[in-house]
């Protein structure tokens, strides 16, 4: 086997690496307020982590992406709370510009999934209500928040049972939430405030989109740009990542290939020419 086929069928098995790792959830410890919430930002990956949907039946977030659309992922507080609602009225108004650009929306509370459906077809929403009793997927996310004994026994009081995370018992909720996730796992867009009475106007999502659908269009249909390969028979020399802006000129000796890139993150191929 010559040397450039040895360098072509190891950069391969990188790439195939590299596109199909998975970011295990990381148990992020519930923040002491919203304020001091830490969530995921954009260039971050999705969380391999799954919720529930009306029926209780899990359902992979890794499973809900799709190569011809963006996944829209809403954080909400609860069915009880009626800024969610406001905001959901507002989402649907969108749906079908959603729609048009092949972007599936799903919402995420810790509400039971009995609450969920039940939310859902009392607002009669075409997006599914998906639960997160265990406040995994809000904790993955960097959004869950400790509520303080006062305010649960007031809301105890309205007949609002907060949800308890799994392994410490503490009473949260989430950081009011939007994500924009390529197909690829990025989120390419996110939003949130720990003030819960402000949201998100969805014009600001179909706006994100078709950012996202420029890019794509930019760089090829696969949505990254396009395979570059310069100068015969390199060697492969090391693998890395690196920012986009550390790239080296095309026509810098030591580096012949860049790879495949991730927005801001790159995954390169740095070989030397023999």
């Amino acid at each position: 086997m010559n040397t450039f086929r040895r360098m072509f069928l190891l950069l391969s098995s990188f790439v195939a690496l590299a596109g199909s790792i998975k970011v295990q959830a990381e148990e992020r410890p519930i923040a002491a307020s919203a304020d001091a919430a830490k969530p995921l930002q954009a260039g971050e990956r999705l969380p391999d982590v799954s919720v529930q949907d009306a029926s209780g039946a899990p359902v992979a977030l890794q499973d809900l992406l799709a190569a011809d659309g963006p996944l829209v992922i809403v954080f909400y507080r609860g069915s009880w709370c009626p800024l969610c609602t406001r905001h959901f009225q507002q989402l649907l108004k969108i749906q079908p510009e959603l729609a048009q650009r092949n972007a599936k929306l799903v919402a995420i509370s810790p509400d039971t999934p009995e609450n969920s459906a039940a939310n859902q077809k009392r607002l009669e929403l075409p997006f599914p209500l998906l639960s997160d009793p265990d406040l995994k997927a809000t904790r993955a996310f960097g959004l869950a928040f400790q509520v303080d004994d006062e305010t649960v026994k007031k809301y105890t009081g309205f007949g609002i049972h907060l949800a308890k995370s799994a392994d410490s018992g503490q009473y949260a909720l989430p950081v009011p939430a939007v994500y924009l996730v390529d197909g690829e796992g990025e989120i390419r867009f996110a939003h949130s405030n720990p003030d819960y009475s402000q949201r998100l106007d969805p014009a600001a999502i179909l706006q994100e989109i078709d950012k996202l659908r420029l890019d794509r269009k930019h760089h090829g249909a696969s949505g990254w740009p396009q395979h570059t390969h310069c100068g015969p028979t390199a060697t492969f020399h090391h693998w890395h990542r690196s920012h986009p802006l550390s790239w080296p000129p095309c026509g810098e000796p030591s580096v012949r290939e860049i790879v495949r890139v991730r927005n801001s993150t790159t995954y390169c191929a740095i070989a030397h020419i023999p």
